[in-house]
């Protein structure tokens, strides 16, 4: 019995020995293999068509590209548009106030009216200014001049 587990330990031993040395035979392992330029891979559609996966990600790659340009735009024009939104309420709240004080101006109430001062009865001073005295008739309103 001694004999046999001898052998079977230096059977192991072998296969031990073996492995190792087909481990370090063995070539170096590579990186994941980079898919060739020339070897296209071909995708099948529902309807039964044939599509290049390559040309199919190419356009995809355009129209977010595409897509890309065209939300910068937007941004653009609702950074302008914000802009003329406050440009805008700024100038909406000039004229509120201006209508504001128009208002208080309108409903202020107007000075009273003083009536013209009469002369006394007996007076015969002429009037100031450029009207005519009293007792001289003044000439029609359509006459020419």
């Amino acid at each position: 019995m001694g004999k046999l587990i001898g052998f079977v330990f230096f059977l192991v031993l072998c296969s031990f020995g073996f492995v190792l040395l087909q481990l370090s035979l063995r070539r170096p392992a590579r990186g994941p293999s980079v898919p060739r330029a020339s070897s296209t891979m071909l995708e099948i559609q529902e309807d039964g068509s044939v599509y290049a996966v390559g040309l199919r990600l190419s356009r995809l790659e355009d129209r977010l590209v595409e897509e890309e340009k065209y939300s910068g735009a937007l941004r653009e024009e609702i950074t302008a548009l914000r802009a003329e939104r406050a440009e805008l309420t700024r100038q909406l709240d000039v004229l509120r106030g201006e209508v504001r004080t128009l208002r208080t101006q309108v409903n202020r109430p107007a000075p009273p009216v003083r009536p013209p001062v009469q002369p006394p009865p007996g007076n015969n001073t002429p009037p100031a200014g450029n009207t005519p005295p009293s007792n001289v008739p003044a000439p029609p309103l359509n006459a020419p001049l």
